[in-house]
C-alpha cells in the first residue's frame, strides 16, 4: 500500500505532520506508545476501525518507516524520529487528543466570510471541538477550506480540526442522523426556540448549527432540526457576530 492511499485511507489531509513523521506515531500504536483513543482523535478514524486495521496496516507502516530511516552500519535500532526529535511537541499532542470531543460536531451553514469561518475554527480547537462540517452556499464564491489563506487566519486550527465539506443541508443532516446525532441550531427568533443556558444539552453525540452571518440558518434547515436554542441579549444590539455566537455556544 503506497503513502498516499494510506494518507487518503486515514483521513491524515488534516494534519500538520509530514508523512513520515505520521507513519511513526502510527507504528507506535502497536508498541504502546500510543493509545489506540488517542491515534484516532487524531487521525479522524473511528477506534474500533483503526484497531481492525492495524494489523494490515502495520506491516506496510513498519516498511515504510524502516525505508525512510535506514539503519547505519554501527546502528543498534532504527531510531523513533518524531519522539526523539520532538519529544515536547508530542506530548503536547497527546494532550490536546485526550482533550477532543468526540461526540460534539460544530456545524456551519452557508457562511459568507473567511475571516469568520477562520474564528470559528480557531474557537473550535480551544474548546477541543475534534470536527468541523461546511455546508456552503449555492451560487455563490465558496470559501476554499484547505487553502493557506485559511490556515493562516485560522493560526493553524484549520489543520488540526477536521473539516468535512457537504454539497448540502440535506446530505449533512442525513450523515449526521445516520451517526446518530442530535442537532441543535442557533435561531433567535424561532418560535420553538429555548435559552441557551436554560436548555440540556447533554446528550453522547451532539451537532451544534450556525448559519449565515446576515440570514441565519434557513428556514427548511429550522425547521428539520431535532431542536432550537438562542443566546440571551440584554443589550441593544439584536444579536452575536456568528464566530462571538460559536464560542459563546460551545462555552
Amino acid at each position: 500500500e503506497t503513502l498516499s492511499l494510506m494518507v487518503v485511507r486515514l483521513e491524515l489531509r488534516q494534519m500538520c505532520f509530514e508523512p513520515e513523521r505520521l507513519l511513526h506515531l502510527l507504528a507506535d500504536v502497536k508498541h504502546g506508545k500510543w493509545s489506540a483513543a488517542e491515534a484516532a482523535q487524531l487521525v479522524g478514524a473511528n477506534e474500533r476501525l483503526l484497531t481492525a486495521l492495524m494489523p494490515s496496516l502495520t506491516p506496510a507502516i513498519d516498511k515504510l518507516v524502516e525505508k525512510s530511516s535506514p539503519l547505519g552500519e554501527n546502528d543498534v535500532t532504527c531510531p523513533n524520529s518524531a519522539i526523539e526529535l520532538y519529544p515536547e511537541r508530542l506530548e503536547r499532542v497527546r494532550q490536546v487528543a485526550r482533550s477532543r470531543q468526540a461526540g460534539l460536531i460544530l456545524v456551519i451553514e452557508h457562511i459568507k466570510h473567511p475571516t469568520n469561518l477562520a474564528a470559528i475554527l480557531r474557537t473550535c480547537d480551544a474548546f477541543g471541538v475534534a470536527e468541523v462540517a461546511v455546508v456552503q452556499a449555492p451560487h455563490s464564491t465558496r470559501i476554499e477550506l484547505d487553502s493557506a489563506a485559511l490556515v493562516h487566519a485560522s493560526s493553524s486550527a484549520s489543520r488540526w480540526v477536521k473539516v468535512v465539506e457537504y454539497a448540502s443541508t440535506e446530505a449533512c443532516l442525513q450523515s449526521l442522523r445516520a451517526r446518530g446525532y442530535f442537532s441543535v441550531g442557533t435561531a433567535l427568533h424561532a418560535q420553538r426556540s429555548t435559552e441557551l443556558h436554560a436548555t440540556s444539552l447533554l446528550y453522547p453525540q451532539l451537532a451544534l448549527w450556525l448559519g449565515n452571518e446576515a440570514r441565519g440558518l434557513c428556514t427548511h434547515t429550522l425547521n428539520a432540526l431535532d431542536a432550537l436554542v438562542h443566546v440571551q441579549m440584554d443589550g441593544f444590539v439584536e444579536s452575536l457576530n456568528v464566530a462571538a455566537c460559536a464560542a459563546v455556544t460551545l462555552a
